[in-house]
């Protein structure tokens, strides 16, 4: 029996399908950013915040911000291969946690209502996670070729 020799097509197919599931990953969280943006709008004008539109543009910033490190951070991953996994995974969450930290504190320094930042920010993380592991969960990849070693 002839022994499996791996063609460029084999380790080029999950590349595809993750590419693909990183394509439908951006369509869904501009969607979400724009359902987190007006929610934030209604409750900076239905609660009365402190400086309403200033507050509305920092945490509109910080929201977008994070959902887009989501699909930049996964599909720049997608694009170098997985030998630096880890390394990607790492720096999107050093990423997230600058942009909250950066918003918090631009808020907190401009007298704006740090409560409605916070929790959008909060949201934004839960529905960024949500999105991405719902697609990345039905991304169609082998984890075992079809003619491995055994076979």
């Amino acid at each position: 029996m002839k022994p499996h020799t791996p063609s460029p097509s084999d380790s080029a197919a999950p590349r595809d399908c993750l590419s693909g599931a990183v394509a439908r990953l951006k369509r869904l969280l501009v969607a979400v950013s724009a359902l987190l943006v007006a929610a934030q709008a209604l409750w900076v004008v239905g609660a009365g915040a402190d400086r309403p539109v200033l507050t509305l543009l920092v945490g509109a910033a910080a929201t977008t911000a994070l959902l887009s490190s989501i699909w930049i951070i996964l599909g720049r991953m997608v694009r170098s291969g997985f030998t630096a996994l880890a390394a990607w995974v790492a720096g999107g969450y050093l990423l997230r946690l600058g942009i909250g930290l950066v918003a918090l504190l631009a808020g907190r320094a401009a007298g704006l209502d740090t409560k409605v930042i916070g929790v959008s920010f909060i949201a934004a993380i839960v529905a960024g996670m949500l999105c991405e592991v719902g697609v990345l969960a039905r991304a169609r990849i082998l984890t075992v070729g079809p003619d491995g070693p055994g076979a």
